[in-house]
């Protein structure tokens, strides 16, 4: 499912499947500059039923356009001589042109719009995800009227035959499986963070006859499923291209909610409710009551929480629901707001103690690291080549971090330092930061001081005292050459290691002023030569590994 106009949800697509064509080879060309993203291209859309060809620049795609029938073109929007845009504006007047996809930074909404106004099919953002690749070549190939014979199509199914649903549909309900909702999820949250839009997250508990029916608490074989399916098909009318809905439990659901402030989703989660009131007075011929508890968690514009963050953040405000009744609808916002009673204290358990404490304490570092990204977003502004470099970072940690199979606190925690990594820079001269050539001996000292720099800015807030060693050493190196401190080996703590891999990897992929950007084999050439030098040689072993067992892995994170 893409959440783009042209690209409808799955719903759309599947009422179109009688008319598609069957047997022919689908035919995809790539236009790119760079060879090691037509090759990573060209691995991921051939098969055997769909042929993709490649081609280095405009003019080039040109000619075979004019001489070869081509389904689906897939264009980086910069390219030397002839762009993305020029080519587009060339094919779009052509009878039955090819479906148009353009591929580049988008650095604002009006680059998107301008490219769907010139007639592209859509846009893809780099770095690129391979799965957002697969699912809007397949989009584009049903709108051209082309299907394979194998059907092999997205992840979340779009193009799926009605035999093959139920591998990407629950077959009770009929709303989407986890990971498909998985998928879907990731993909609002990038455009989100692309178009710095919100993502509202909302947690439905339904209870049916005052019972909380889970997995965990009763016979889900055995349990009764007629008021689930009733409440499933209220929730299947938002399942919508900017809405996605999975159940996680028997009776509790999870919603995804694209450009969607918290007003928003409060409007959608009381449209539930009353439809669900009206289920219990229309259901004449089952004898239950509905009760229906509801958490809402909105991201901020941008979206630099997690995916996992956001669902937490909802089940937390579920969890007061709770508290209220079970009939209620509770905003996590609301929850640092507000102070537990002192009868509430008196009688609560060991369990609504630590909720309290682990919502107090997330709300908190929520609030500070909101207002301090906005330190993070000065410095990246005083040096334009590296826009969203801490993010970045940051993702790449998380990932690095759970191949490690660290804790989750620790993953959260080195993806926090990671965000928050290069703060102290906003006390560099833009001289320095921006400079093309090499740094003189001063300029560098200069430089080395950003880790200190950051420590000071952060060291007086009590819930970041975790982070700050990791922020301070990221630049310390395993041989024991790095600075601040020069620690070396296992004396650097292993979060500030897996940050300095992190960091290097972002800047290798990434364009600066001074250099082009690096492909994915000289990346893991220079990960191996620094390996026990700069780097810890048991996290270059896991980035490796990360690299080589899925290609595009770097690319597909943000």
């Amino acid at each position: 499912m893409s959440i783009h106009p042209s690209t409808a949800g799955s719903k759309t697509n599947l009422q179109g499947m009688g008319s598609l064509k069957t047997g022919s080879t689908s035919r995809i060309l790539v236009v790119d500059n760079e060879p090691g993203v037509r090759d990573m291209l060209r691995d991921t859309l051939d098969s055997a039923d769909q042929r993709c060809d490649a081609c280095a620049d405009g003019a080039e795609a040109y000619v075979r356009m004019r001489s070869e029938r081509f389904d689906v073109i897939l264009s980086n929007a910069r390219l030397p001589e002839i762009d993305g845009f020029q080519l587009l504006d060339m094919v779009a007047p052509w009878k039955n042109s090819p479906k148009f996809v353009l591929m580049g930074e988008q650095r604002n909404a009006d680059t998107v719009r301008s490219a769907f106004k010139r007639g592209a099919f859509d846009f893809l953002s780099q770095p690129l995800d391979m799965g957002d690749v697969r699912n809007v070549v397949s989009n584009a190939l049903i709108s051209r009227g082309c299907t394979t014979k194998s059907d092999s199509s997205t992840t979340l199914g779009v193009a799926k035959t009605e035999q093959n649903l139920h591998t990407l549909h629950d077959p009770e309900t009929g709303l989407m499986t986890r990971t498909a909702f998985c998928t879907a999820l990731e993909r609002m949250r990038s455009d989100c963070h692309r178009d710095q839009k919100q993502l509202s997250i909302l947690v439905f508990e339904a209870q049916f006859n005052g019972s909380r029916l889970h997995h965990a608490q009763a016979d889900h074989a055995q349990a009764d499923h007629a008021p689930i399916r009733r409440f499933s098909r209220i929730l299947r009318d938002f399942d919508t291209p900017k809405g996605v809905v999975v159940r996680i439990e028997h009776g509790r659901f999870v919603m995804g909610l694209f450009d969607a402030g918290e007003s928003v989703a409060f409007d959608v989660a009381e449209q539930i409710r009353r439809r669900t009131m009206r289920l219990e007075l229309t259901a004449t011929e089952i004898n239950f009551r509905v009760r229906l508890g509801t958490g809402i968690a909105t991201s901020s514009y941008g979206c630099h929480e997690t995916s996992d963050d956001l669902v937490e953040r909802g089940l937390a405000a579920l969890t007061r629901a709770g508290e209220l009744g079970g009939d209620a609808t509770v905003r996590y916002s609301e929850l640092a707001h507000r102070d537990p009673s002192r009868r509430q204290i008196t009688v609560a358990t060991a369990e609504n103690l630590a909720n309290w404490i682990r919502s107090s304490r997330q709300q908190l570092k929520k609030s500070y690291l909101e207002s301090t990204l906005a330190l993070v977003a000065a410095v990246e502004a005083k040096e334009p080549y590296t826009q969203t470099h801490s993010e970045k970072v940051a993702r790449y940690c998380q990932e690095l971090a759970g191949r490690m199979n660290l804790s989750r606190d620790e993953i959260e925690s080195v993806r926090t330092a990671a965000l928050l990594h290069d703060i102290g820079k906003i006390g560099v001269p833009d001289a320095i930061l921006r400079k093309p050539g090499p740094l003189t001996d001063q300029e560098f000292e200069i430089i080395k001081r950003h880790p200190q720099t950051a420590v000071d800015i952060l060291r007086h807030t009590t819930h970041l005292q975790v982070e700050l060693p990791y922020i301070l050493h990221h630049h310390e190196r395993f041989d024991g050459s790095g600075y601040p401190v020069g620690l070396s080996g296992q004396d650097i703590p292993i979060h500030a290691r897996i940050i300095n891999v992190a960091d290097a990897i972002e800047a290798m992929r990434s364009k600066r002023s001074y250099k082009n950007q690096c492909d994915l084999k000289f990346i893991a050439t220079e990960l191996q030569r620094c390996s026990g030098g700069q780097f810890d040689p048991d996290i270059v072993d896991v980035a490796l590994d990360w690299i080589r067992s899925t290609p595009e892995a770097p690319l597909t994170l943000l």
